[in-house]
């Protein structure tokens, strides 16, 4: 074997283990972003999730806020006499509960004052 032989094989050793170093590196930065990215990932579905929240949050509030009226209308008119029919289908024990009901709730009608609904709104 000859000195440029030698010095060849020698560089190519050299050569061979700056690519092995090379390689192992660029998987470790590749690990390493990869990692960075699932955690700005994780951040960003966190993130994302906590804004879903409040916005149904929001939304409920305002539903709740929106549909006070129509509850209060309902209360004062509706259920009262409802449940009187109710009470009155559990005492009668008819065969058909649900016609029984309506003809309660038919003849209740006539004698109810008709109340103004916009009483409920404020506008």
């Amino acid at each position: 074997m000859t000195f440029d032989q030698e010095a060849e094989n020698e560089r190519l050793a050299h050569k061979d283990e700056d690519s092995k170093a090379s390689t192992t590196s660029k998987k470790e930065e590749a690990e390493k972003e990869e990692h960075l990215e699932k955690e700005i990932r994780k951040e960003k579905e966190a993130y994302t999730n906590s804004r879903l929240e409040r916005i149904k949050e929001q939304e409920r509030e305002l539903l709740d806020t929106r549909s006070q009226p129509i509850r209060q209308y309902l209360m004062d008119n509706v259920v009262p006499i409802l449940t009187e029919g109710l009470i009155d289908v559990c005492k009668e024990l008819p065969e058909d509960p649900v016609d029984y009901l309506s003809e309660y709730l038919f003849k209740r009608c006539l004698e109810v004052p008709h109340p103004n609904p916009t009483n409920y709104y404020s506008q």
